[in-house]
């Protein structure tokens, strides 16, 4: 592994922190722990989603009319959300009088650097809402990021949550990018399109091809957005821009996140903060196939043949880890 270079910096005016290996650059954020960015030395390209609408702190959110980032639940979330952002315990909208925002209080609280050895960089954070002790864990060798999570249930009885490493491709680098993945399908939600929305497949619980699934409308291809859910039968991904040069490799335990989740953003949403700009690509790693209800689990809990949630006992944690190599082609 390589020695670390920690640096203060800001991310979209927000705090954050700049690592930097032998080879590769990462950029984690103080505020919500999400990987913004994931480079060569010289940052001349970032995978990564990076919001086109400004950036600021959750806390001083106030969702409404007037709002930047919105009038929903989300809005405090999409005010600092970057990359690839980490979704726990829920993964989708918040269940009625929680308090949550969507996809956890995880996404918008404030992260602690702890100690770390000299290989490490260790970010913390005991979540306000949910309980949560959390660590994410950052390492770096050569053109590999190694990111592992662990969270630690202190509290009586088990606790059943959602897991989510919500990686999120954008900007240059979707332009002309294929994307291949270890899924044998994938499904449509379990609900009808809502008011407005522009799905690329129709039906409800619809079993869709891999090579349909993972393929990116061309950037000058109409408005559509949708979700899906992968099977995964085995743990990897790979985004690969042959015009640009660059390949992105991800990797993974399947035991750990069973599902892949699919969001496809192309210009369709058009209220604040999207207003009909945004080009991203979630590869979503999961416990849960779906952000929203569990309306398609089966009578044994699971759906196709996999589970759809995270069961961590009292007074243990649980590591979950991700990789993700940045190379040329």
């Amino acid at each position: 592994m390589d020695t670390l270079h920690v640096t203060e910096t800001t991310w979209r005016g927000l705090p954050a922190w700049r690592i930097a290996g032998r080879e590769r650059t990462a950029v984690v954020t103080a505020i919500g722990g999400h990987l913004a960015a994931f480079t060569d030395l010289a940052a001349t390209l970032n995978p990564l989603w990076e919001p086109t609408w400004p950036a600021a702190d959750p806390a001083t959110v106030r969702p409404g009319p007037a709002c930047t980032w919105g009038d929903g639940p989300e809005a405090s979330l999409l005010a600092g959300i970057a990359g690839s952002n980490l979704c726990i315990p829920i993964f989708g909208g918040p269940p009625a009088g929680s308090g949550l925002p969507v996809h956890g209080d995880a996404g918008v609280s404030r992260w602690t650097r702890a100690d770390a050895p000299a290989d490490a960089f260790i970010a913390t954070l005991r979540t306000p809402q949910s309980g949560l002790a959390i660590e994410r864990r950052l390492r770096l060798d050569g053109q590999t990021l190694e990111l592992s999570t662990s969270v630690r249930h202190e509290r009586s009885g088990a606790y059943d949550l959602d897991w989510c490493e919500h990686t999120t491709l954008g900007g240059a680098f979707l332009d002309g990018a294929e994307i291949d993945a270890g899924i044998d399908a994938a499904w449509t939600p379990d609900h009808d399109p809502l008011p407005g929305d522009i799905r690329r497949f129709a039906g409800r619980l619809q079993r869709i091809a891999p090579a349909q699934a993972l393929a990116l409308p061309a950037s000058g291809d109409p408005p559509v957005g949708d979700v899906l859910a992968g099977r995964v039968t085995a743990g990897r991904w790979q985004a690969r821009n042959q015009r640009l040069g660059w390949v992105l490799d991800a990797r993974w335990d399947p035991s750990e996140f069973p599902w892949l989740t699919l969001w496809t953003q192309h210009r369709e949403r058009s209220g604040p903060p999207w207003n009909g700009r945004e080009r991203t690509r979630g590869m979503e790693l999961s416990t849960r196939p779906f952000p929203e209800p569990r309306s398609y689990a089966g009578a044994d809990g699971g759906f196709q043949g996999r589970p759809v949630l995270c069961r961590i006992p009292a007074g243990t944690a649980v590591t979950k880890t991700l990789q993700l190599r940045w190379s040329r082609i």
